[in-house]
C-alpha cells in the first residue's frame, strides 16, 4: 500500500545517500527553472527550435510526475502559449508562464533544492534537477507505455532537442548531442530508453569526475554505488542491467515530498563537513504514477488530498451541509403547502349557508 511504501521511505531516509531518493522538490525546480529562465531567453521561437519546445511540453504533459493542478497547469500553459502556433515569443513565454503559476500555484511552496543540494551554490543544483527529471521520465515513460503496441519511447529524442536547443550549458548540450547520436541504433523499447539515459549518465560522470566543476562533497561515481545497490553489479564488476533496471524504476517511480524546512544542517565541528540530518513530518507524501489523486502543494498535509473531481473534504462537507439545508427548507415548504390546502378545505358555517 502507499502507507507502507511511505514508511519504507521514511527508514530510508535515516539510512541513505540523499543520491538515491528522488525529491518532488528537485523535479519542480527542474521543470520551473527550464520554462521560467531557460525557453524565454529566447526572443522568437521558430522551427525546430519551436518542435523541440512542442515535444518538451508534451512529455512534461504526459509524464511529468505531477498531480491534478500541476497536470491542468501544463495542459494551460501549452493552449495558451505553445499549442497550434508558428512562432513563440519568450517573452509572451515566460508571462504566461507567470499568470498560469499565480492561477494554478502547482509547485511546491518554497523553492530549493534537496537531493541536488551541492556544497555550494556553484554546485549540482538545477543540471542536476534535470538529469533527475529526464530519469524520471524515462522511468514513468516505461511505467506507462511500456506495454502499448505500435507506440515508439519519445522522452529520449524529446530531451536531446530541448538540451540542443535550449539548455544555457553550449559545451554541455555539445557533448550530450553527440552522445544522442547513439540512441537511433540501441533504443527500440521503453527499457532500452531507460538504459540508455543511465548508462549516458555514467559516461558523463566518468568524463567529469575530477573536473572543476565537480563537487567536492558530491563525488561523480559509477551509479549505482555498490552500497546503494549490492545486486548491481556481478562478481567481476561489470553491471547487472537486470538489477539495474529494477534499482532505476523503483527510484524514480516513487517521488519523496519532502519540504525544504523539514531538513536541518548541523555542523559538528569546525572543521569538519556538515552532515545532513533529515525530518519528515505530514509534508511527506509518497506518489505512485498513475494514482488519479492531486495534490494541491500549498497543502500537502490531509486535507490537501483531492478526490477524482478536485474536491477536497472541505469542500464535500460544505455540499452536504448545503445539501441537508437545502432538502430541510423543502420539507418545510411542502408541509406549509399541505396544511393550508387542509386549512382551506374545512367547511364553515357561512359557506353552508350561502349554498343553501
Amino acid at each position: 500500500s502507499v502507507m507502507q511504501q511511505e514508511d519504507e521511505i521514511k527508514k530510508k531516509l535515516h539510512t541513505t545517500a540523499l543520491t538515491t531518493i528522488v525529491f518532488q522538490l528537485d523535479l519542480e525546480g527542474a521543470i520551473r527553472y527550464s520554462l521560467k529562465n531557460e525557453v524565454p531567453l529566447h526572443k522568437n521561437i521558430t522551427g525546430n527550435q519551436l518542435v523541440a519546445l512542442k515535444n518538451y511540453m508534451k512529455i512534461l504533459i504526459h509524464y511529468f510526475p505531477f498531480g491534478q493542478q500541476g497536470k491542468e497547469f501544463l495542459r494551460k500553459l501549452n493552449e495558451r502559449a505553445v499549442e497550434g502556433r508558428n512562432e513563440v515569443s519568450g517573452k509572451d513565454f515566460r508571462q504566461s508562464f507567470l499568470q498560469m503559476e499565480e492561477e494554478y500555484k502547482p509547485f511546491l511552496p518554497k523553492q530549493g533544492w534537496i537531493g541536488c543540494r551541492g556544497s555550494s551554490l556553484q554546485y549540482r543544483g538545477y543540471p542536476c534537477s534535470l538529469w533527475t527529471m529526464f530519469h524520471t521520465l524515462t522511468v514513468h515513460e516505461e511505467a506507462r507505455d511500456g506495454n502499448v503496441t505500435g507506440k515508439q519511447p519519445e522522452v529520449l529524442n524529446a530531451m536531446e532537442a530541448y538540451i540542443k536547443n535550449f539548455f544555457t550549458c553550449s559545451e554541455c548540450a555539445g557533448h550530450f548531442t553527440e552522445m544522442a547520436k547513439t540512441i537511433k541504433g540501441n533504443v527500440s523499447t521503453y527499457t532500452d530508453s531507460v538504459i540508455w539515459l543511465w548508462q549516458a549518465h555514467n559516461n558523463v560522470n566518468k568524463r567529469l569526475a575530477g573536473d572543476a566543476t565537480e563537487d567536492p562533497e558530491h563525488k561523480k561515481i559509477q551509479f549505482p554505488s555498490a552500497e546503494a545497490c549490492p545486486t548491481c553489479r556481478a562478481a567481476d564488476n561489470s553491471w547487472n542491467k537486470t538489477e539495474v533496471l529494477s534499482f532505476l524504476k523503483k527510484m524514480y517511480m516513487n517521488v519523496v515530498y519532502l519540504q525544504e524546512e523539514d531538513l536541518s544542517t548541523t555542523t559538528t565541528t569546525t572543521t569538519a563537513a556538515p552532515s545532513t540530518e533529515l525530518k519528515y513530518n505530514k509534508n511527506l507524501r509518497n506518489t505512485i504514477f498513475g494514482e488519479e489523486q492531486g495534490y494541491r502543494h500549498q497543502g500537502l498535509g490531509d486535507n490537501a488530498k483531492r478526490t477524482l473531481w478536485g474536491f477536497n473534504i472541505f469542500d464535500i462537507s460544505i455540499c452536504v451541509v448545503l445539501y441537508v439545508c437545502s432538502a430541510a427548507i423543502l420539507i418545510l415548504v411542502c408541509i406549509k403547502f399541505v396544511f393550508k390546502r387542509s386549512y382551506r378545505k374545512k367547511p364553515y358555517i357561512h359557506d353552508i349557508l350561502s349554498k343553501v
